[in-house]
């Protein structure tokens, strides 16, 4: 049963690479390899142990989260407001087309579709008979948290656990793969980080947290602090990214543009279009988890972007190797910039936005992260990394209206980073597998040419990037622009 058992969408994701695979290897006598009666042996990356800690963890989480996001609506309807979109929903399902098939009206059809019936439908308790609508029961599993969870190692390429969404059976769509893209949030503010870093910027440069705002097409994209707070006080960039401060982001954006930041995503692997526009410092692009783990294997890899797989070696019925795989490595940071950006993520989680990971879950160990959340909390995410695993989470709706109200619950560090942590907790504490709590990020070979300690820093001397910035935040206003 595909349903059932371990990695249940990951097999889907194998089975849909085999298609593709057995079209362009066929055998010897040039017919198609059939992979469900040729008795193909397909041997993957998966770690079995830790894709069975993966799962538990989303399981356990998204369990408790869930009851949290009931509570919020309180029993409204999720979908008053956006009829149209409902009405397209229930339009897709299989019922509907069944009855129009029928020869009903979509008129009638709602109207039979909105009269209870018995039918077993999907609870973190368990599956449950009940009597239901199938109206209800659509938007019963549409209000249901998903997640996306991939855990690689960042020097080998290899997956090691991959859970594509709450339960298989009722719900398919894979939430790790390249086409399951989402707003990214500050998951994003690494890749622009790294810019600067590779310009020259010490992460020591100090920067005002004032509104900074960005000139485009005639107008001043100005954005906001997450809180619409400003302390005036200036922030250094480790503070800029430990915080995840939006005025900081800003800054960079503006002085060194959006084409480098675009640019440096793609190099580092991320497919997904982006538009080089100032607001994907904030996060903008609709990135799926896939691209985004695989990205920060460069951080942890020395520069070195290594690209994620999942099938390791094919095998014919006899055991004859038909095709071993492995990865694709290319230089896409300088070893200091990758260096400076682990110190600067390891500040996140030390005592910045990841900080609950030492407080809450008592983690040990480097452990570099970066949270992420969106405006409207309809994603919140985290990706993390020990020297030798990297891990990422999303979590959402699969409509993005059905959401959280507010920051507490609707944040990356309460909406994703827990899975991380349970995952990573469970594996430790797992004795049958290996795992250096003592490993340490990879230091450059050549000596560091930018200054890390602040307390020997001076921006004027040491910084080729320094210049005058403005008292406040009025000197970037004028009548001739649209903000």
């Amino acid at each position: 049963d595909h349903n059932t058992g371990l990695a249940t969408y990951l097999r889907e994701q194998i089975k849909m690479e085999l298609k593709k695979w057995t079209e362009d290897n066929p055998k010897v006598n040039g017919d198609k390899y059939n992979i469900y009666k040729d008795g193909l042996k397909i041997h993957t990356t998966i770690d079995a142990k830790m894709q069975e800690h993966a799962e538990a963890a989303v399981v356990e989480h998204l369990t408790d989260h869930q009851l949290k996001l009931f509570k919020r609506y309180n029993g409204k309807d999720p979908y008053q407001g956006y009829e149209d979109i409902w009405n397209n929903i229930v339009k897709n399902s299989p019922r509907f087309k069944a009855y129009k098939a029928s020869g009903l009206s979509d008129t009638e059809v709602f109207t039979e579709m909105a009269v209870p019936i018995e039918m077993t439908v999907f609870t973190w308790e368990g599956e449950k008979d009940t009597l239901m609508s199938p109206l209800d029961s659509i938007r019963h599993h549409r209000m249901h948290l998903q997640a996306g969870f991939m855990v690689m190692d960042p020097v080998s390429g290899e997956i090691k656990a991959w859970v594509g969404g709450a339960n298989h059976k009722y719900f398919k769509y894979d939430h790790v793969n390249k086409r399951a893209t989402r707003q990214i949030g500050s998951t994003f503010k690494p890749f622009l980080y790294s810019v600067a870093i590779d310009n020259g910027y010490s992460p020591c440069f100090e920067v005002l947290d004032i509104q900074h705002c960005i000139e485009a097409n005639n107008k001043l994209w100005c954005p906001k602090n997450s809180d619409n707070e400003y302390s005036g006080t200036k922030f250094t960039l480790y503070k800029g990214l430990q915080t995840s401060t939006n005025s900081i982001s800003a800054f960079l954006m503006k002085e060194i543009g959006p084409v480098p930041v675009a640019n440096q995503a793609k190099r580092m692997g991320v497919t997904s279009n982006i538009d080089p526009v100032p607001s994907i410092a904030l996060g903008t692009p609709d990135i799926s988890v896939f691209e985004m783990v695989g990205s920060y294997t460069a951080f942890a890899n020395k520069g070195v972007y290594t690209k994620p797989f999942f099938i390791s070696r094919i095998e014919d019925k006899y055991g004859n190797v038909l095709q071993d795989f492995s990865t694709e490595k290319s230089d896409v940071l300088s070893q200091q910039t990758a260096y400076i950006m682990t110190q600067m993520l390891q500040n996140v989680v030390n005592s910045g936005t990841g900080i609950r990971l030492r407080y809450k879950y008592q983690m040990e160990g480097n452990i570099a992260g970066k949270t992420g959340t969106t405006d409207d909390h309809s994603d919140g995410w985290f990706i993390g990394m020990y020297p030798q695993l990297i891990g990422g989470a999303w979590v959402g709706c699969d409509d993005r209206f059905i959401r959280f109200r507010g920051i507490t619950n609707g944040q990356g560090a309460a909406m994703a980073l827990p899975i991380w942590a349970k995952f990573f907790k469970r594996i430790q504490q797992d004795e049958s597998i290996e795992f250096d709590m003592n490993a340490t990020f990879p230091q450059p070979d050549m000596p560091l040419s930018i200054e890390l300690d602040c307390s020997k820093f001076d921006a004027s001397i040491d910084d080729p990037i320094f210049n005058d910035q403005p008292e406040s935040s009025d000197d970037y206003y004028g009548d001739e622009f649209e903000q």
